[in-house]
């Protein structure tokens, strides 16, 4: 019986647009599960396409390059930005798989989970606007026409729980681009709104909260039941 030797997985973290027209990343160890870990694949052709930051040689595998790591366990790795350009569908890809990955994961974690029914009462909390610009979404009831926004990115450890999801326009939602949280995209959106818009909006911010916090008192009331 063959022993099967375990394969470490890395994460990569971009950098910057190095000098000399190189493209500088990152890859850190990770565990075997980790929804962020590259695929085999990609890493294989990332290290053949790769030279260390550190010592200048071809990073085809890292093995070769324990003394180039840094005390936080990183490799600082590049590569020419025609490379990367070659490869930038092939990593964006990855990068959407990993994203659904962890989506799915954070969907599973719920302890509250949002579900189409959730979709009307929101709506009708939100006076059937969005939660970010005050924009009209739709008439209530009709969700396909309406974007579902994470307040904190699941990508930044948020929830697909219900507290932790709001309705919005579909600019705003493609504006947010699941990076920002709430309150740091409100900030940036304000900036845009008249003064009529931005009250209407923090009007429609506070409707939500309350919407939310009797929500959560009759679920704990139920749950004190017997």
């Amino acid at each position: 019986m063959v022993k099967r030797v375990p394969v470490t997985r890395y994460a990569m973290e971009p950098k910057s647009m190095g000098s000399a027209g190189m493209w500088q990343f990152q890859l850190y160890i990770v565990a075997p599960g980790d929804p962020e870990a590259l695929s085999v694949s990609l890493l294989d052709d990332l290290l053949r396409l790769t030279s260390c930051r550190t010592c200048g040689r071809t990073a085809s595998s890292l093995d070769g390059h324990a003394q180039c790591l840094s005390q936080e366990g990183v490799h600082a790795l590049q590569m020419p930005w025609s490379v990367h350009l070659a490869m930038s569908r092939r990593m964006w890809k990855e990068n959407v798989r990993i994203r659904q990955k962890k989506r799915a994961i954070a969907e599973r974690a719920a302890s509250d989970p949002f579900t189409a029914a959730h979709v009307r009462p929101l709506l009708e909390a939100q006076g059937g606007l969005c939660y970010y610009c005050g924009d009209p979404l739709a008439t209530p009831g009709i969700s396909a026409l309406v974007h579902r926004d994470h307040m904190t990115p699941l990508v930044k450890g948020g929830t697909h729980d219900v507290d932790n999801i709001v309705l919005a326009c579909r600019t705003c939602n493609l504006d947010k681009n699941g990076f920002e949280t709430a309150p740091v995209f409100c900030r940036r959106v304000a900036r845009r709104l008249a003064a009529d818009q931005l009250e209407r909006a923090r009007t429609i911010r506070a409707a939500v909260r309350r919407w939310k916090a009797t929500r959560a008192k009759e679920r704990s009331r139920s749950s004190r039941r017997p």
